[in-house]
């Protein structure tokens, strides 16, 4: 978003007309907050860059801490004075807690916008500071119910022993809390206390039966009460336990009989409302960012390469910041050819979204790595490649470095057929020879055992490859066995191959020996391929990425069965407990 240079331009867009602007400026008056929370001071230039606050907007968030806020609660509409009356509740309780308030406090510990921070102090201020006089016609209109609710609280407030003494100092968000209410419905309370005693003048010939009933009841009281507490109508209010109104009413009803006169009564103590808030953001020249960070330069850079690994494509990416500066925001995106999929990523804990791996920040001269474990899929070859991205820390922008690609081949190995091979050789083969592995997965639903052996021992058929021996080990639950031998041509390199199918653990394992592991990678990724597009055309499973590996996603180690929430699996290696993959 382009930066409007002329600050006045700056302030009406951020202020009132583009509430987005307002959001993205507050995160970052969060983030100065907070420092000046945690460290008791307001951060310098440098401190506040890095902190995360991009260049060219660092002067638009001062001006954004600095802007002044006023709101006049008498400009308020009824809405908007609920509003802020019931937040200010939240604000009551956090100052009784924090035992102070200002801004710091409610946008970095309590999470409180900006601007609506503002306004609430604002507001509080404005309430506080303003004489009782200037609620009066707020609450000349107040309805019967509303004035009923007053009363009420009122005798709450008495309740609470407060003394009544001259030049009481009042604290407002004190009171707001001990009486579990917002700050302007307490602050018109007192207003009401004084209107009630200095300017309510009942007309006694205009009150209805009822209630006159019950004032002149109030009123044989009244005189010996007021004796007894020296003339304080508020403590004889407490003590008959009725309202203000009624109080005062009986004792404009007894001057009309000429039994009382009111300029006997004591009234209202001297009250002082406290509740001034502030906070002040230092003014910072400009000019000062500019010095601070010309020397500060990024530098974000990549490695990659790939070698085997058992019956994987190892591929793997190192990321280095070779700048001066952190960057944050930092995501290795591999672009994967549909001839691979995912096994796992070491190292393990990074955040992933399938083929993107967040790293988080790169510190100045820091390395990550990450290492891919790619199952091939098809024979061939295919090329991968890649993207990183990160955020800068000068302008907040996400930049991105693509990777050289690279070319990996899977070989697929062809054979001769072989007269002389017996199960011992084979056995032995699959012992000592250098490289071996396997790939194992998952039965899928629906399929016997029985008939994917079968499936499997058809497929091994299409290689010039011979059989040399079939053990069933169990027929129910079925697990059983078949032992292939072969010479590839060329290399005459042997190949041993053992295929089997465990119905207890609805698991089929494809092993194999090798003294190449190229070969080794191409022979496994071959007969995989040729099961996952027997099991689709067969339509067992709707695509060759459904059939599960036996291996844990987190570390690559192998597993006897899949994990289910009735059965679930401890990963021997990461120590992982899982309930379904």
């Amino acid at each position: 978003m382009k930066i409007v240079e002329n600050i006045k331009d700056k302030k009406r867009k951020c202020f009132g007309f583009n509430y987005i602007r307002d959001f993205e400026l507050s995160v970052y008056a969060m983030k100065i907050l907070n420092f000046t929370l945690d460290e008791g001071c307001f951060p310098s230039v440098k401190e506040i860059f890095r902190l995360g606050v991009p260049l060219n907007v660092v002067g638009e968030v001062l001006e954004f801490l600095r802007e002044d806020v006023k709101i006049k609660w008498d400009k308020c509409s009824k809405l908007k004075l609920s509003t802020f009356d019931e937040l200010s509740r939240i604000v009551a309780d956090v100052y009784v807690k924090e035992k102070k308030i200002d801004l710091a406090i409610l946008v970095a510990k309590y999470g409180f916008p900006v601007r609506l921070s503002k306004e609430l102090l604002s507001f509080i201020n404005n309430i506080s500071e303003e004489a009782n006089e200037s609620f009066y016609g707020f609450i000349e209109n107040l309805s019967e119910e509303e004035f009923k609710f007053f009363d009420k609280l009122l005798l709450k407030y008495l309740d609470l022993g407060i003394p009544i003494e001259r030049n009481i100092n009042i604290d407002l968000l004190s009171l707001a809390s001990k009486l579990k209410t917002g700050v302007f419905t307490v602050r018109l309370m007192l207003a009401y206390l004084s209107w009630v005693l200095s300017s309510y003048r009942p007309d006694i010939s205009k009150i209805d039966v009822k209630t006159k009933m019950r004032i002149e009841n109030v009123s044989r009281e009244i005189v010996d009460v007021l004796d007894r507490v020296g003339g304080n109508v508020i403590a004889a209010s407490r003590e008959l336990g009725v309202s203000l109104r009624d109080v005062i009413a009986a004792l404009y009803l007894l001057e009309s009989y000429g039994l009382l006169k009111t300029r006997e009564i004591v009234g209202l103590p001297s009250m002082k409302i406290e509740g001034k808030i502030s906070f002040k953001v230092p003014k910072i020249d400009l000019r000062e960012v500019r010095k601070e960070t010309k020397d500060i330069f990024v530098d974000v850079c990549v490695r990659r390469g790939f070698d085997f690994s058992g019956g994987y494509v190892r591929f793997k990416v190192a990321v280095e910041n070779k700048g001066n500066v952190p960057v944050s925001r930092v995501n290795v995106i591999l672009n994967i050819p549909d001839g691979f999929r995912v096994g796992w990523i070491e190292p393990r804990g990074y955040r992933r979204g399938g083929n993107i791996v967040d790293i988080g920040v790169l510190e100045s001269g820091e390395t990550k790595s990450l290492t891919f474990y790619l199952e091939p899929l098809v024979c061939g070859k295919s090329v991968i490649s890649g993207v990183i991205t990160y955020m800068d820390p000068l302008t907040k922008e996400v930049r991105s470095i693509g990777f050289r690609s690279e070319e990996v081949e899977v070989k697929c190995p062809l054979f001769f057929t072989v007269e002389k091979a017996n199960l011992a050789k084979v056995r032995n083969l699959l012992d000592t020879v250098e490289n071996r592995d396997d790939r194992r997965y998952t039965i899928p639903e629906g399929l016997a055992a029985v008939d994917i052996f079968k499936m499997l021992k058809g497929i091994m058929r299409q290689f010039d490859i011979k059989e040399v021996g079939e053990i069933v080990i169990s027929v129910e639950p079925f697990s059983g066995e078949v032992y292939y031998y072969g010479v590839t041509k060329y290399l005459n390199n042997p190949v041993a191959v053992r295929v089997f199918v465990d119905d207890k653990n609805r698991a089929l394992i494809i092993d194999a020996a090798t003294a190449y592991k190229e070969q080794l990678i191409g022979l496994l990724s071959e007969i995989s391929n040729k099961l996952m597009k027997s099991l689709v055309e067969k339509k067992i499973i709707g695509d060759m990425k459904d059939l599960k590996p036996l291996r844990c996603p987190d570390c690559g180690a192998k597993w006897e069965r899949l994990p289910s929430p009735d059965k679930p699996l401890k990963c021997r290696i990461c120590l992982t407990t899982f309930t379904e993959i």
